[in-house]
């Protein structure tokens, strides 16, 4: 033991070391006067114990300072910057702790205005105001003295409400808006020449080419006592049965007038074989008798009675032939007595018990209606 002593004496005596009462050098014998130990090498370092970070965090009470280098995890340095009690270990070259902030600087140039934002939402709408205070009143409109008056407008400008005045003249005005044209108010100075149309004359009769304005509110044929006529001027075919009939011919008639009616129809059958037919007499208006009736091969007809409920006589007209030859098959002749205008028509259909043979009339066949009283 004293032999190997003296061996690492002699070993340490043999390298380079300066010794101080306060620091230590190695390779050096001028350590720096600043440091503890001053290790000098141009082509060695220091080594500082290495482990890994299970083996650092496992040192027990670790100095404050205390340098390591750890092997795994993040690599490198390692101090203990806290105490033995409460090690914090910092890794060299890491970014540490936020420092407490420094004092504030001056303030700077205000720079360039920046662009526009974009416009904001708009904002809740705000709560209502209170209510302002109320005006003067205004001027307003003057009482009426009665009901249906109108204001009217002054005649120079501003043109503002006058005293109300009550519609005079051919037209009045109701409190309810109403108006009523007066008696009387409208005349023939107030008619425009050719402005009343025969629609707006309230009259019977017809009004046509050859009539004129009665009296009594009845259109009449012009002389008085002139025969009117009418007649058929096309042919067309009965392909009805009674009681369904086809109109002939008609010839408008006056009221309170007797008339001689005379005419005839024209017929003919449009198959081979006979049409069996019948005829009547129609009236519109209002009668209170008709004497004589239809007459074929100059002989009457036998018909139901021409009443003041239904104007007609319909023959019995069974049997009667429309011919291969159209020729007269009907002759009129009847008086009548109207009480009311109105319009007498010759009508024709097939007969009753004839549903399948068409006839014809043709044009030609009239009416003549000749007042006699």
């Amino acid at each position: 033991m004293k032999y190997r002593l003296t061996y690492l004496m002699v070993s340490l005596l043999g390298t380079t070391t300066a010794f101080a009462q306060q620091n230590v050098g190695i390779n050096t014998t001028t350590p720096d006067a600043s440091a503890a130990l001053d290790v000098t090498s141009t082509n060695k370092g220091v080594l500082v114990p290495r482990m890994n970070q299970s083996q650092r965090t496992g040192i027990s009470n670790p100095a404050t300072g205390l340098l390591i280098w750890q092997t795994d995890g993040t690599s490198g340095f390692y101090y203990n910057a806290g105490t033995p009690a409460s090690p914090s270990w910092i890794q060299l070259g890491a970014t540490g702790p936020v420092g407490p902030a420094g004092p504030v600087g001056p303030v700077g140039p205000v720079g360039p205005t920046g662009a526009t934002g974009p416009q904001g939402a708009t904002g809740p709408t705000g709560a209502t105001g209170p209510q302002g205070a109320t005006g003067p009143a205004g001027a307003g409109f003057a009482n009426g003295t009665t009901g249906g008056q109108v204001y009217l407008t002054g005649s120079v400008a501003p043109y503002a409400p006058q005293v109300p005045q009550t519609v005079t003249g051919d037209v009045t005005l109701t409190s309810s808006a109403v108006t009523t044209i007066a008696t009387n108010a409208v005349t023939t100075g107030k008619i425009a020449n050719n402005a009343v149309t025969v629609g707006k004359i309230s009259a019977t009769g017809t009004a046509d080419g050859s009539s004129f304005l009665r009296g009594d509110g009845v259109w009449a044929s012009a002389g008085g006592g002139s025969s009117l006529f009418a007649n058929r001027t096309s042919d067309a075919t009965v392909s009805v049965s009674s009681p369904t009939y086809v109109d002939v011919v008609s010839i408008s008639l006056e009221a309170n007038k007797k008339y001689l009616i005379r005419g005839k129809t024209i017929a003919a059958k449009t198959g081979a074989t006979n049409a069996n037919v019948t005829f009547r007499l129609t009236y519109t208006g209002s009668a209170t008798s008709l004497t004589g009736g239809v007459f074929y091969s100059s002989s009457l007809l036998p018909g139901s009675a021409f009443s003041s409920s239904s104007f007609d006589t319909e023959t019995a007209g069974f049997g009667l032939t429309a011919t291969l030859t159209p020729g007269p098959k009907y002759e009129i002749e009847a008086v009548i007595s109207t009480t009311s205008a109105g319009t007498l028509t010759v009508q024709t259909a097939r007969a009753t018990t004839n549903t399948t043979n068409d006839f014809s009339i043709k044009s030609g066949s009239y009416l003549v209606a000749s007042p006699i009283q």
